[in-house]
């Protein structure tokens, strides 16, 4: 089967990003559908080296590039109601899927409104708002093998952290969608607005480490500055992946000393870093 999605070449991360940073990777596919995914990852050399992109909120790429294959998940949009369960496909924005789970009556979804990017990057975060986490959610989710096989995979497949969801039984597949269980506790008063978007400490963060990053905002570094009141992150009129590393790094080390533990942030780079001297 031939392929019917978009294959771009050497194309800047910054635009795909939530961020607006980013370097330049060597080729991004973007499948117009699962069936296309499917034959997409059948036709790629086992060792070539996957990515898997939605809008960028929880992943960057470092300004050196990525030199293997980015899969872009943004046209896999399709959510359906099967039986008590809620079928959505990875590419589906967070805000989005609160809103259709609304209008199908599917309870306690509400809060995912105030969650930055799409359930793909959700999952792969163990995003969540207080004491709701995405995990919670899901009774199954769907991958994709990199024969470009569908499998219906249990959450005790996955090690599920509190801002990590990675780790597999099965490494090597892709998610592309996941079946979600309503929440018969309600929403529980969350507001969609409370520190919401991709620069939100409290969407960065594990829930018990936020305290401790708003505690050492002063300490942010470069071109990046945390506003204690607000929890946000801001960056500068030239931002870069460089300096945006840079703060995390630096916000995770005086937080960790704070907490008298190892504090992590959800927000991955991805790549390879800037060559000395690369810099215009």
């Amino acid at each position: 089967m031939s392929l019917r999605g978009e294959l771009q070449h050497e194309v800047r991360m910054a635009a795909l990003s939530a961020w607006g940073v980013g370097g330049v990777a060597a080729a991004v596919y973007t499948p117009a559908d699962e069936a296309d995914a499917s034959t997409f990852l059948a036709g790629l050399r086992l060792d070539e080296p996957l990515l898997v992109h939605g809008s960028g909120a929880y992943i960057v790429v470092r300004e050196g590039g990525y030199g293997g294959m980015v899969m872009s998940t943004r046209a896999l949009q399709t959510v359906t109601l099967e039986g008590d369960e809620l079928y959505a496909e990875v590419g589906v924005p967070c805000a989005r899927l609160a809103h259709v789970a609304h209008g199908h009556a599917f309870d306690g979804m509400g809060w995912m409104a105030g969650l930055p990017g799409t359930l793909g990057g959700a999952l792969v975060t163990n995003a969540g708002v207080r004491d709701r986490r995405m995990w919670a959610h899901v009774a199954a989710v769907r991958t994709l093998d990199r024969s470009g096989h569908a499998h219906r995979r249990k959450p005790e497949s996955f090690g599920v952290g509190p801002v990590h969801a990675g780790a597999s039984h099965h490494p090597g597949e892709v998610i592309v969608g996941a079946w979600l269980r309503a929440d018969l506790r309600g929403d529980g008063g969350a507001s969609a607005g409370e520190l919401s978007g991709p620069r939100a400490v409290s969407q960065l963060f594990a829930v018990e480490d936020v305290l401790h990053v708003l505690d050492v905002a002063d300490q942010v570094p470069g071109r990046v500055r945390l506003d204690r009141a607000s929890g946000q992150l801001h960056l500068d009129a030239q931002p870069d992946a460089v300096g945006l590393e840079a703060a995390i790094r630096g916000l995770c080390e005086a937080a960790s000393v704070a907490a008298g533990r190892p504090v992590h942030c959800r927000l991955r780079f991805v790549g390879e870093p800037l060559r000395e001297g690369s810099r215009g």
